[in-house]
Parts: C-alpha cells; sequence; structure tokens
C-alpha cells in the first residue's frame, strides 16, 4: 500500500500538505510468553502486509495442531511484527561469508535479531519471515542448531515466498521455473518442516542418500509439500517428546 501526499490551496496562501498517518503496527497473536517467536520483519523500502500476521498465526496453529496429534503434545508461540533497516534487495545481494547461497539467510537473521534481541538464547526459537525473496538457488528456510539432537535453541528465516502462498498469491522466484500450483497446506508444511529443524530434528538419512527406504511423506524430507499427509520418524518422535519446546 503507497501513501500519498496531498496539497491542498488554501485561499492565497502556501500549499498545506497532508501526509496520511503511516498504519499501526499488526496486532501480536498467540502467547506473549511463548517460547517460539515468529516474527514478520518489514524491509525499509516495503509496506507491511496488513493480512500477514493473521495468516501466519493460522498457519501456526494448524502445524501446532500436527504436532499435538502426533507428538501428544506441542510447542506454544507468539506472532509479532517488526521492521529493518534495510531495503528488500539489500538482504540476497550484500556479501556476508561464503558461500553466497547463505547470503541471504546470514543477513535476515543479522537485522532480524537486531530487532527482536535475545539472539542465541537458550529456551528460545525464533523463526523470521521477511517481506523480501532470496536469490534463485540461495538459501532462504534452513534453520540450523544441531540436528539429530534434542535442540535447547533454534532460528530459521522464510521469505515472502511464503507469505505469498498464505495469501493465495503467485509464488514463483526462479525465472522461467515450472508454475507452482500448490495450495494453502503447503505453506504450512513449510514452516513445520523448519520448526522440526529447529527443534533438533534432521533430514531423514536415507531420504539424503536417496535409498529406496526413504519415506516420500516424511515431514523432514519431502512431507512439506504432501502436509498434513506428511509422517514423523521414530527418532524425530523420540527427540520432540523431550524437547523442551514440546509440553
Amino acid at each position: 500500500m503507497k501513501w500519498i501526499a496531498l496539497a491542498v490551496l488554501i485561499g492565497c496562501g502556501a500549499p498545506t500538505t497532508y501526509v496520511a498517518a503511516p498504519p499501526p503496527p499488526a496486532t501480536p497473536a498467540g502467547d506473549p510468553t511463548a517460547p517460539v517467536r515468529i516474527v514478520i520483519l518489514t524491509p525499509s523500502d516495503r509496506a507491511p502486509r496488513p493480512e500477514a500476521v493473521g495468516n501466519v498465526d493460522r498457519a501456526m496453529r494448524e502445524s501446532q495442531r500436527w504436532y499435538q496429534e502426533r507428538v501428544g503434545k506441542s510447542f506454544r508461540y507468539q506472532v509479532i511484527a517488526a521492521s529493518t533497516p534495510h531495503p528488500a534487495g539489500w538482504y540476497a545481494t550484500t556479501p556476508h561469508g561464503d558461500p553466497w547461497r547463505d547470503w541471504f539467510y546470514e543477513n535476515v537473521v543479522d537485522d532480524g535479531f537486531a530487532a527482536v534481541g535475545r539472539r542465541d538464547e537458550r529456551g528460545l526459537v525464533t523463526m523470521f519471515y521477511i517481506l523480501a525473496d532470496e536469490t534463485c538457488g540461495q538459501n532462504g528456510g534452513a534453520a540450523r542448531p544441531g540436528q539429530g539432537q534434542v535442540s535447547d535453541r533454534g532460528e530459521g528465516v522464510i521469505s515472502e515466498k511464503d507469505l505469498r502462498g498464505l495469501a493465495g498469491e503467485p509464488t514463483q522466484v526462479c525465472p522461467g521455473g515450472a508454475p507452482e500450483v500448490y495450495g494453502w497446506d503447503r505453506w504450512v508444511g513449510g514452516p513445520t518442516h523448519e520448526l522440526g529443524h529447529a527443534f533438533g530434528l534432521r533430514h531423514p538419512p536415507d531420504c539424503e542418500t536417496g535409498a529406496p527406504t526413504c519415506v516420500a511423506t516424511s515431514l523432514m524430507g519431502n512431507g512439506y509439500l504432501t502436509f498434513p499427509n506428511a509422517q514423523l520418524t521414530d527418532e524425530d518422535l523420540a527427540i520432540l517428546r523431550t524437547s523442551p519446546f514440546f509440553q
């Protein structure tokens, strides 16, 4: 949404300029004391997406319920909004270590924690949605604590592509790629998968190697595409049942 300044002539005096007030901050959703923070970041050259908090809250409630049905308990979360000092295109194009595939992720994480604080805090997971896209081929959705073991902290980055998906908008990022035709459930499955990494889950080793024993609908494999028809492995269940984030 663009805010337009209007000049109005009153009598013969100088024009008086009226500038529309900025939109109010999005109302937080979820539990403000929760150990899982879902943060929607708005870059300096973007206007907030007014539907984003509600859509993400709905997706998190579905993710929460999905884990509850399979693990017997689930995580508590809050959804909040924050702004960043850089324009949307800066995150994918500004060098941040090596390889270039990680630039988007690392830049978003740096700005995100600068905005909301509490980086690397034990007992806290922070997942950033940002109103910006990675460059085709970059990593935008990997949460990275230690994998394959119970985790006491976590983080992750999800690009605007997922917010567009939740809003029912086109989600294509890579030029010339095949059109994406996913529905709502895929955009719930994605953050459910990434939260799994934040909780300590890893990609199934047999799926990583392409072994015939790979279960196609494993959540931490490609099950985010078939969500909610997705499964947790025995290893996943053992980790989540002892996770400090599941109550």
